[in-house]
C-alpha cells in the first residue's frame, strides 16, 4: 500500500492535469501482459544477455506513459536507466552523439531528483568498497574492473584508472574533466587530457568499444544492467533522407550487435507512431537491412493474435474496462487520503465511466484519459468536503437526459459529454 505522502502526490498530480513522476504503477492499467514481456527481458539481461525491443502504436496510445513505466520498475529493479528523446539535437544518425546523450540522462533508484551523472554513480561505488574496510581487497576489486575495461578500449581503461586516482587524492578539477570525457564532451583541453594520459576525444571510431565498457562496468560495479529507453523515434522520417539512412543503420548496427551478443547487459527500448514503420517511402521499410531484421517472418491475416516476445510490440489505446479499473484505483487513493466513504453506488460509478468515456471512441488516448482523470479528482474532492452529495448520480442524470434529447447528427451527439462545470456545480450547492 502506498503512504499518505505517495497518496497526495498522486492526487496533486493528477488534479493539475499532470501524469506523477511516481507509483506509476497504480495508473498503469491494460498493460499486465507488456509490463510482463518487459519483466522477463529484464530478467534475460540480468543473466548477462542484451536485447532490443520496439513499442508501436497511434498518437495517444500510450507509449511514453509506458516507456516511464518501464523505468520505473527498472530503476527499482537496480537497473541503470538513460531515457533520451529523438528532436533536433538528437537525429540518431550520428553514434557518438546517441552515446552522448545516453551517457548525459542516466538515471539510478533511491537519487531525490531524477538523474545522475558518471561521477556520482562511481563516488557510490567507492563509497562502498570503503565499507569493506580491506585496502587489499578494495584494490583486488578496483583492478579487476580496469583489466575488464581494458578488453574493451584500453584508452578508457587508462582513463578509469586515472579517475580512481584523481578521486583518491581528492582532485575535484581533474574528476571532472574526466568525467567529461568519460561523458562524450569535446571541448576539453589538450592539456588537461594529458593529465589522465589521453589524446583523442570519443568519436564514430572508438563510441562503441567505450559504450561496450561502460555497460560492462555498470555491472561490475553492482547495478543489474543498464536500460536505454528512445522515445519519438518516429520522428527519424521527418528527415533528409541521408540523415534517415544513417539514423536507420545505427539503429540496424544496435540490432546486429545486441542479437550477435556484442552488446551484453543492456536492454533498449524505442518508441515511435507507427509512421516509423508503415511510411513505404520514409520509413524503415525504405532500408531493407533493417527492415528485413524487423519484420515477423509469420503474418497472422486475421490479426487476432498477439505475440509479445516479438522485437516490435503495438500497442492500442485503452478502452472502457480499463478506464473503470482506474477509475477504482483513483477512488481507492482519494479515500484512503481523505479518509472517507464515497455515497455513490457502484452500478453509478460504473454508469458514469461508460457515459463519460462514450465520446472518446473504442481506443482512449493519454489526452482523453488526463482529461477524465482531472475532472475525476475535481468530482471527488467536491463530493469528500461537502457530504451526502452524489455527484456521480447527478452526472449520470444529466448524460442520460442530453443524449435522450440530441438528434443523430455527430456534431450535436457530442454536446451530451461536454466537460463538467465544476462553478456551477458550486453554485448549486
Amino acid at each position: 500500500m502506498i503512504s499518505k505522502n505517495e497518496a497526495q502526490k498522486i492526487l496533486y498530480s493528477l488534479k493539475i492535469g499532470v501524469v506523477p513522476n511516481t507509483n506509476l504503477d497504480i495508473l498503469c492499467v491494460g498493460r499486465d501482459k507488456e509490463i510482463e514481456e518487459f519483466n522477463n527481458c529484464m530478467n534475460f539481461v540480468e543473466k548477462g544477455n542484451g536485447t532490443i525491443k520496439f513499442i508501436t502504436g497511434t498518437y495517444g496510445s500510450g507509449k511514453s506513459f509506458l516507456l516511464n513505466v518501464i523505468k520505473q520498475k527498472a530503476l527499482s529493479r537496480n537497473f541503470v536507466v538513460a531515457r533520451i528523446q529523438v528532436d533536433k539535437s538528437l537525429k540518431f544518425n550520428k553514434i557518438e552523439q546517441i552515446y552522448y546523450q545516453v551517457m548525459s540522462n542516466l538515471s539510478i533508484f533511491n537519487k531525490k531528483n531524477d538523474g545522475t551523472s558518471f561521477d556520482e554513480m562511481f563516488q557510490l561505488w567507492l563509497d562502498n568498497l570503503k565499507n569493506i574496510h580491506d585496502n587489499k581487497k578494495s584494490g583486488e576489486i578496483i583492478n579487476n574492473v580496469i583489466e575488464e575495461i581494458n578488453n574493451y578500449n584500453s584508452s578508457f581503461a587508462s582513463v578509469f584508472k586515472s579517475f580512481i586516482k584523481a578521486k583518491a587524492k581528492d582532485n575535484t578539477d581533474l574528476c571532472r574533466s574526466i568525467s567529461a570525457w568519460i561523458k562524450g564532451e569535446k571541448n576539453i583541453p589538450t592539456s588537461v587530457k594529458k593529465q589522465f594520459n589521453v589524446k583523442s576525444d570519443i568519436d564514430k571510431d572508438n563510441v562503441m568499444s567505450i559504450f561496450k565498457g561502460f555497460t560492462k562496468i555498470v555491472k561490475l560495479i553492482g547495478y543489474s544492467g543498464l536500460v536505454i529507453l528512445v522515445d519519438e523515434i518516429e520522428l527519424i522520417v521527418n528527415e533528409r533522407s541521408d540523415i534517415r539512412r544513417s539514423a536507420y543503420e545505427n539503429i540496424r548496427m544496435l540490432v546486429d550487435m545486441v542479437n550477435d551478443g556484442e552488446l551484453k547487459e543492456v536492454m533498449f527500448i524505442f518508441a515511435g507512431t507507427n509512421e516509423l514503420f508503415e511510411n513505404e517511402e520514409k520509413g524503415i521499410k525504405t532500408y531493407a537491412a533493417l527492415y528485413n531484421r524487423l519484420s515477423s517472418s509469420y503474418k497472422d491475416s486475421s490479426k487476432k493474435y498477439r505475440d509479445l516476445r516479438k522485437t516490435i510490440i503495438k500497442i492500442d489505446g485503452l478502452n472502457v474496462e480499463s478506464i473503470e479499473k482506474l477509475t477504482q484505483k483513483i477512488m481507492e487513493i482519494h479515500t484512503f487520503y481523505y479518509n472517507w466513504k464515497i455515497p455513490s453506488s457502484r452500478e453509478t460509478i460504473k454508469q458514469y465511466v461508460k457515459l463519460s468515456c462514450s465520446k472518446f471512441g473504442d481506443n482512449i488516448t493519454q489526452a482523453n484519459c488526463r482529461e477524465y482523470l482531472k475532472k475525476l479528482i475535481d468530482i471527488l474532492d467536491i463530493m469528500e468536503q461537502n457530504p451526502g452529495v452524489d455527484i456521480f448520480l447527478k452526472e449520470v442524470n444529466d448524460l442520460i437526459e442530453r443524449r435522450d434529447n440530441i438528434d443523430n447528427d455527430e456534431n450535436d451527439y457530442d454536446l451530451y459529454v461536454e466537460d463538467y462545470d465544476i462553478d456551477d456545480e458550486l453554485i448549486e450547492l
